[in-house]
């Protein structure tokens, strides 16, 4: 199984409330007090760690909603401003704001201690330490270490008062107001089950909340999980089990995904026009490429293809996919993939691209066929889209006629596509993006580095497109030792280093492309000193 970053409960909101009171601007000991507003800023940390961004988690998260409630304590030397005081959020006019139900007065110039945490408990004797203010999991170590977890989660109340949250704040004042902020972080942890159906749980065991469609979610306090309990559940007519010592194992602040039942599974969203498989390994990439080409997929891990067995020459065979499907990457990366098409045409990871391919990295990869060869897409028609797919690594694109890094043949769009350094290209004609752009077909943002060589002698090559008959380029960048377009004249630009053609002009002039174009999920950032990929596609947050 695998420990990923989750974002889970994730929302900054600021509340403001006039219940404070402090000292005048001039901080006279026996100045008036005044009403002094104060504005509370809570985020949540997210379960995971440094690495965690929204980005890469935008399905894992739940926004705190009107009526939930934290508390707070204020601490001066050992002393306690503010105890357990509740705040409680309510919706205005859109926002979340949170309150007290009772005015608090503390002195704005004070060197507090200041802690938050949720869900909020009318019982807190002993369970806070005044006298360890250093982290906030000193101060509430008899609250965590104690913490019990509600053994039916089915409810949505039950699961959100399992998951208990704490953080230590911090307190500026501006000479208005008064601002504490907390970024909460998970002290216990999350097991999500996911499966490929609907799960019946026994009556005897812990029961999960359903997030979604297929994924559930148990709140864990690990090393507490009762001996003999578990998570028990039926597909059809199998059972799983997630015993207390699998439960006990997790991490606290962490999340871990068990995958029952399939390497897969799959959903329908109301308005699209096809279901969706999500993919987690091979075999479940199998299971959607046996479907046929008219279901969607998204995967949701990295892929090592298999490695061929004696007398194999390929560990995937291309498939179609129609207009209204859609293949998601999401940013991972197959590795491996190994095709040999030298009887038929079209050849690549997609054979034909009737839908859109996209957020897909190809590592690794060797793709041989006999007539439109590409890394990702063999023949990409003018409805189809392929966008941010990059073929990295020493993969190797061969092909006796049209021979591109991405594509073989382009009649539709690729968009903020790149190929890196290590990877070579061989065809008749052969281009680093695509190996002939025809009717129409549009090509923006893309760049390649890769090595090109022809199939015969004097095939066309180009370190963007190796025939170029009708279409456009815009903001495609060449660091090939190859012209960009093998035939005819040249629109792309060449990157060497000099005034107005350097990988720092390439990255501003194919972001503006992307964005003129209406491309506003990814951006490229420099890739350090990287000379294999100088630039690579960050999703813009």
């Amino acid at each position: 199984m695998k420990t990923k970053t989750l974002f889970y409960m994730a929302l900054m909101a600021v509340m403001t409330t006039l219940a404070a009171c402090s000292q005048d601007d001039d901080m006279q000991q026996d100045a008036a007090p005044k009403a002094t507003p104060i504005e509370f800023e809570i985020t949540d940390g997210g379960y995971g760690g440094d690495e965690a961004t929204r980005a890469k988690e935008e399905g894992y998260y739940t926004r705190f909603e009107a009526t939930d409630e934290c508390g707070l304590y204020i601490v001066n030397g050992s002393t306690l401003e503010a105890e357990n005081v509740k705040l409680t959020a309510s919706e205005v006019n859109g926002e979340l704001t949170w309150k007290t139900e009772t005015p608090i007065s503390i002195n704005h110039n004070v060197g507090y201690s200041c802690f938050l945490y949720y869900p909020y408990q009318d019982e807190m004797t002993d369970k806070i330490d005044v006298n360890k203010t250093g982290e906030d999991t000193d101060f509430f170590e008899n609250l965590i270490s104690g913490w019990t977890v509600k053994p039916n989660q089915k409810e949505h109340d039950n699961y959100t008062a399992s998951d208990l949250m704490t953080a230590k704040g911090t307190a500026t004042y501006d000479g208005t107001t008064l601002k504490l902020s907390f970024k909460l972080a998970h002290r216990m942890a999350l097991a999500e089950i996911v499966a490929p159906v609907e799960v019946s749980f026994t009556s005897n065991s812990y029961k999960p909340y359903k997030a979604e469609n297929f994924k559930y979610r148990f709140i864990v306090n690990p090393g507490k999980m009762a001996d003999g309990k578990y998570i028990k559940g039926v597909i059809g007519e199998k059972h799983f089990t997630i015993n207390s010592t699998k439960l006990n194992a997790l991490e606290k602040g962490q999340y871990k995904t068990f995958k029952v039942g399939s390497s897969y599974y799959v959903d329908h969203k109301e308005g699209e026009n096809t279901d969706t498989y999500h993919v987690y390994d091979y075999k479940g990439l199998m299971a959607w490429a046996a479907a046929g080409g008219n279901y969607s997929c998204k995967l949701e891990a990295d892929i090592t293809m298999p490695e061929l067995k004696d007398g194999e020459t390929s560990n995937w065979t291309p498939l179609e996919i129609a207009p209204y499907c859609t293949f998601d990457g999401t940013g991972h990366t197959i590795t491996g993939l190994v095709v040999n098409n030298q009887t038929t045409d079209y050849a690549g990871f997609i054979a034909n691209n009737h839908g859109t391919v996209k957020n897909l990295t190809l590592n690794s990869a060797n793709v041989t066929g006999k007539l439109y060869v590409g890394g990702v897409v063999g023949m990409n028609y003018n409805d189809g889209t392929i966008e941010n797919c990059c073929v990295t690594g020493k993969s190797a694109i061969t092909s006796r006629n049209n021979a591109g890094g991405v594509v073989g043949s382009n009649s539709g769009k690729i968009l903020a596509c790149h190929v890196a350094k290590e990877c070579s290209v061989k065809g008749n004609p052969a281009g680093g993006i695509a190996g002939e752009n025809q009717n129409g077909g549009t090509v923006t943002g893309c760049y390649a580095l890769c090595s090109l060589n022809g199939k015969e002698s004097g095939s066309p090559l180009g370190g963007i497109i190796g025939e170029f008959s009708s279409g456009s380029l815009t903001a495609c960048y060449n660091g090939s030792d190859h012209k960009g377009v093998g035939n005819g004249d040249d629109p792309t630009i060449k990157v060497d280093g000099t005034e107005g053609k350097t990988w720092n002009d390439a990255m501003k002039g194919m972001n503006k492309a992307l964005t003129d174009a209406g491309y506003t999920d990814y951006h490229y950032e420099a890739n350090g000193n990287s000379q294999t990929e100088p630039l690579i596609l960050v999703k813009k947050q």
